[in-house]
């Protein structure tokens, strides 16, 4: 059986009503499916046994708990597999959008979707089997840009979901994928050129992944589709940093306090 998972700050028992109602929907809505939620300290121990060691020192250089969830989804589903949706994602059943999604997901290895109202690729919801070599990949390539950052001594450093798009369209063929932002929508600034097919499966020099149209329920706003009601509010009671600070990086392993 597949496992949706997913991680926030607190225990379940902790996490303010509205995060916790949505962790829920997410498991009664999938019965087909097994859930798994990580609160941080879950988070951190999962990394400490499962990833190697440069991986884990650069994991804690991550600043914000979001930008740790973010290297930690791509690093669990390399190793164990499963579906990644962000904790503050509104539930949907992933059946009913999608019926043949765990057979699309055997098949080609890795599944990626399509935010229709951006045109990249979802960070939000992502799946993968357990040793797919995209994911082996994509941790690649997200070690590189923290190793810059802290090389270059900047606290910022490419945000994870445009790494994603950057090696998709690299491996569809497309050259000179460039820095294109400001770009409104995206507080980061960021976005790629270029548009990959969809629902095409594609074998890159060994690497299967699919790239498949948005399955998240569409709803009029980007915020409504992405957020669910009263997320902001969430986040003010757990003093918690929002999306837009993923990025940070610690400039210095004193900064870690490891």
């Amino acid at each position: 059986m597949t496992t949706i998972f997913t991680s926030h700050k607190f225990s379940l028992d902790k996490c303010p009503p509205n995060l916790r109602k949505n962790l829920g929907l997410w498991d009664s809505l999938n019965p087909s499916y097994d859930f798994k939620y990580y609160n941080d300290e879950e988070m951190k121990s999962w990394m400490k046994k499962s990833v190697d060691e440069e991986t884990l020192l650069l994991f804690n250089r991550l600043s914000t708990g979001a930008g740790r969830a973010d290297m930690f989804r791509i690093c669990h589903i390399h190793i164990d597999g499963g579906v990644w949706a962000d904790a503050d994602l509104p539930a949907f059943d992933i059946n009913k959008q999608h019926p043949q999604f765990e057979e699309t997901l055997r098949e080609n290895k890795a599944v990626l979707v399509r935010n229709r109202k951006c045109d990249n690729p979802r960070f939000t919801f992502i799946a993968g089997v357990s040793g797919s070599r995209f994911f082996s990949m994509l941790k690649v390539r997200i070690n590189e840009h923290i190793n810059l950052a802290i090389k270059n001594k900047s606290s910022d450093h490419l945000g994870n979901v445009f790494t994603l798009h950057k090696l998709l369209l690299t491996m569809c063929g497309f050259e000179n994928v460039i820095k294109a932002g400001p770009r409104i929508a995206w507080p980061q600034g960021y976005a790629f050129h270029g548009t990959i097919s969809l629902d095409k499966p594609y074998i890159v020099d060994g690497t299967s992944f699919i790239y498949i149209n948005d399955i998240v329920p569409e709803r009029k706003t980007y915020d409504e589709e992405n957020v669910y009601a009263g997320y902001g509010e969430d986040l003010r009671r757990m003093n918690v940093a929002h999306h837009g600070r993923v990025g940070l990086v610690y400039t210095t392993q004193k900064d870690t306090g490891r």
